[in-house]
This record gives C-alpha cells, sequence and structure tokens, in this order.
C-alpha cells in the first residue's frame, strides 16, 4: 500500500483548511451584505427624523413638513451632471406638482448651495427648499447614497418609492399619481 509522505497529508489539511475558511467568509460577507440592505430599507420605509439646513439659516425638520403634502427629498450634488438635468426639469415643471413638497438635500458647502440657488428659481418657490446636511447624517438616516437619489414620501411618512439613479420627472409625477389613485380605491372600499 502507497503511504502519503507527512508533508502532504499535512499540506491536504492545510488546503482543506484554507478552502473552509474561504468559503466561510464569502458566506458571511454576502450574508452580512444582504442583512445591511434589508436594514438600509427598514429604516427609510418611515421618512427619518431628519434636520437639514436652510439657505437662509434656519433648520428643517420632520416636524416642519405640512401632514396634506407629499414629501420628496432629493439628494443632489451640484457638480453630477445627471443631479442639473433633473433638477433643471423640476424647476420647469414644478407647477405640474400638487401637494408635494420638495427638499433638495446636498452635503456640499453652504456657499456653493447658495450660488446654485442663485442660479435658479427655487428659492421663490413655496414648496420647494434647497437644504445642506453632513454626508454623515445623511447615511445615518438614508443609508449610502449615490447622487441623484430620490425619496418619495406620502403625507403619512411612508416611503412610497425609492429611486438611486436619476429619473425623468414624470416618473416622479406618476408615480405619485398612482399612489393617490390607489389611496383614494382603498379609501372607498
Amino acid at each position: 500500500m502507497n503511504k502519503l509522505p507527512n508533508w502532504m497529508k499535512t499540506t491536504k489539511h492545510f488546503v482543506l483548511i484554507v478552502i473552509i475558511v474561504v468559503v466561510g467568509c464569502l458566506w458571511y460577507m454576502s450574508y452580512n451584505k444582504i442583512a445591511q440592505k434589508k436594514a438600509a430599507q427598514e429604516q427609510i420605509s418611515q421618512i427619518p427624523d431628519f434636520e437639514f439646513g436652510t439657505l437662509a439659516g434656519d433648520t428643517i425638520s420632520l416636524n416642519y413638513l405640512d401632514s396634506e403634502e407629499n414629501t420628496v427629498i432629493i439628494y443632489f450634488n451640484t457638480h453630477c451632471d445627471f443631479c442639473q438635468f433633473e433638477l433643471e426639469e423640476l424647476e420647469k415643471r414644478i407647477s405640474d406638482f400638487e401637494k408635494t413638497h420638495f427638499l433638495l438635500v446636498s452635503a456640499e458647502p453652504m456657499d456653493i448651495l447658495k450660488s446654485y440657488a442663485a442660479q435658479h428659481s427655487f428659492n421663490s418657490l413655496s414648496n420647494v427648499d434647497i437644504c445642506r446636511c453632513s454626508y454623515q447624517k445623511l447615511n445615518q438616516w438614508f443609508g449610502k447614497l449615490p447622487a441623484p437619489s430620490i425619496f418619495i414620501y406620502d403625507p403619512e411618512g411612508q416611503l412610497i418609492k425609492h429611486f438611486k439613479e436619476a429619473v425623468k420627472i414624470d416618473d416622479i409625477l406618476s408615480t405619485l399619481e398612482n399612489h393617490m389613485l390607489l389611496t383614494q380605491k382603498l379609501e372607498n372600499i
């Protein structure tokens, strides 16, 4: 009978242990990532108790929102081409949004946001606020955010839809309209 030398037995055991450790680590990482996604989804399912700084130096919080209006929170960056296009389209179509308040939130310095606001008509609109919040706080409240990210909440603060990329303004509008129709149907049952 052919007996393996001791060093080959040791090598086989070592390779087996390495394979088991690698498979275990991969399983743990994938499980952890799924758990993080689930926790983030649960976290944003209800509008967070946030505080955003306004261009005027005030603070907007959850208490500031009208309980009769939908709230759309758009995380943006002034240097993001997709964000700029989306906000320019919103500016053109803002009159299409009844009973909807927009919070345009960025982690950029206030002077950059003020300069951006001066180039647009958002300051003159009663249903739009440009706000600043640190990226760390945004991550705490909403999870990791690509720019643009859009959160659409109903008047009760329940998440209707979360877009993780630029979308057409028509998509935001139809999401709100579909939700309103569904809510009306449920009320009539």
